[in-house]
């Protein structure tokens, strides 16, 4: 299931303008939009999948929004039409999946959709008395 629609972008930047990014004869490409949607939520979930099951079940209208605007820098990239704005749009967009990837922000949905079975804590127990590098330990190593 997509994040966004076609009509969501529509809303988002107008008929005519959509119209000039995925034209073909004139007429809003559906196929074309679809494709960008999908290319869009494919980056999306391989960020969020770290944390949270993907795609999720319920699109948080967050998520939805930032389909959208990802799409239509998708579009405008494939026609090569980029705006000075998208550059720093996909830029703080990342750094905000980043953050989702860590578990720093919040998707919008309560209950937050659960995590992925595949999600693994890296971090082993650790004791603050005991320290896991030393000189004693390290000796025989070099």
């Amino acid at each position: 299931m997509a994040y966004t629609t076609q009509a969501a972008i529509e809303g988002a930047i107008g008929v005519s303008d959509l119209a000039a990014l995925s034209a073909v004869d004139g007429a809003i490409a559906a196929d074309v939009v679809a494709s960008a949607i999908a290319e869009a939520d494919s980056i999306i979930d391989s960020y969020a999948h770290k944390r949270h099951a993907v795609p999720f079940a319920t699109t948080p209208a967050t998520i939805a929004r930032l389909s959208a605007r990802m799409a239509v820098r998708i579009l405008r990239r494939d026609r090569r039409m980029v705006l000075a704005a998208d550059i720093e749009n996909e830029v703080t967009d990342r750094k905000w999946l980043e953050a989702l990837a860590k578990g720093l922000v919040s998707v919008g949905v309560e209950p937050t959709p659960a995590a992925d079975e595949a999600t693994i804590d890296k971090a082993g127990e650790r004791s603050a008395t005991t320290k896991n590098v030393s000189r004693e330990r390290l000796k025989g190593f070099w």
